[in-house]
């Protein structure tokens, strides 16, 4: 029976799916309970060391100082961590097996150090970006917190303000590069007749100021542009909707949504309410889904 303790990767497991840990762990302890992990972080990974070219990439990673390459990022797409992390995912799903499979594939990008090689790097030049909607000049406005943020960047970082629309240009092209390497990943599902039997579920863990009050990362309280996050899912039994859904939901709700798609108990205890009615088009409780 469903018990206490188990996370979504070893619950999955033991109704009998392979599953991977690849890229950004961030929900995991430890991931003794995954059958496949290969774990990166904003800075390295763990095959860094695997030829001369990811070597050189961690180490310029480390001389950025966790905040910005003005510079294009003088090494191919191919040491990119997302780059990187598809292949491992391909290689392990490549691994024909009659089980079902369950991938976390987790990607460092978008975040600091804001640093992307050519052709990203010239895709969105700093003076053709849209303005914020907010600038420093509001930092007063909305209070202390705010303010310490940004006299901290300019107190690591004397030139913050002059290279905030470089930052900006950068983001997005992370943007750019990281949606190239999903397109990669569901292109290698459809080359192994996976695509059509797979849930995709895209999401993301929280946003970027990216320029909005002269900031950049994230920090004080929980602004739109830090809370409001990507979320769509696509695949079989998925009732495709052209507009956003109007219900508020939380990342807690994964687990128990997995569990209703394949059929599985949900575990005692575990947080969150299943989605699977409202991604299939079913009637739900609204009232449930008013607000976060």
């Amino acid at each position: 029976g469903a018990t206490y303790g188990e996370d979504a990767c070893r619950w999955l497991r033991l109704e009998g799916y392979r599953t991977a840990s690849v890229g950004k762990n961030g929900s995991h302890v430890e991931c003794g309970g995954v059958d496949f992990v290969c774990n990166a972080g904003h800075l390295s990974a763990e095959d860094d060391d695997s030829a001369d070219d990811t070597r050189a990439f961690a180490a310029f990673m480390r001389e950025t100082h966790f905040h910005l390459s003005i510079d294009p990022t003088p090494f191919p797409l191919e040491v990119q961590f997302p780059y990187r992390m598809v292949s491992k995912a391909n290689e392990w799903m490549a691994a024909k097996s009659e089980q079902p499979f369950f991938l976390w594939l987790s990607f460092p990008e978008p975040h600091n150090p804001y640093q992307v090689p050519e052709p990203y790097h010239a895709l969105f030049p700093p003076e053709s970006l849209p303005p914020t909607l907010s600038s420093a000049n509001d930092l007063a406005t909305k209070g202390f917190k705010f303010e310490w943020c940004r006299e901290s960047f300019e107190a690591a970082f004397p030139d913050f303000a002059e290279t905030l629309p470089r930052a900006r240009a950068n983001y997005l092209g992370m943007l750019r590069l990281l949606d190239d390497q999903v397109r990669r990943f569901v292109e290698y599902l459809e080359s192994q007749g996976l695509r059509e039997n797979t849930i995709l579920i895209f999401v993301s863990d929280h946003g970027d100021f990216v320029g909005e009050y002269g900031l950049m990362r994230k920090g004080p309280e929980l602004p739109d542009s830090l809370c409001r996050i990507p979320f769509s899912v696509a695949g079989p039994g998925i009732a495709p909707s052209a507009q956003a859904h109007p219900a508020h939901i939380s990342l807690a709700d994964l687990y128990p949504t997995l569990c209703e798609a394949i059929g599985a108990e949900i575990p005692a205890g575990v947080q969150g309410r299943s989605l699977w009615p409202l991604l299939t088009g079913r009637e739900y409780p609204a009232g449930e889904f008013a607000s976060a």
